[in-house]
């Protein structure tokens, strides 16, 4: 949504992102882990943020459904 493109900082131009394009951090958009989907040494793990939903690589297990994240875009 335009409102998620202003909280990560996206310029207009760019249309697509990979899930490695976003990682969890200390700080920044925050959102609310929905699901982990395990793929052997990695995991993709769906994030609500602002209704603006996520998709980002981490290591399995490395957060839990519910939990209360922040995301930055790299």
């Amino acid at each position: 949504s335009e409102a998620g493109r202003k909280d990560f900082g996206i310029s207009d131009n760019r249309l697509f992102f990979r899930p490695e394009d976003f990682y969890i951090a200390a700080e920044g958009v925050p959102g609310t882990v929905i699901e982990e989907i395990f793929y052997g040494g990695y995991a993709e793990t769906v994030i609500d943020c602002a209704h603006d939903r996520v998709t980002t690589r981490t290591t399995p297990g490395q957060v839990q459904t519910g939990q209360k994240v922040y995301v930055q875009l790299r």
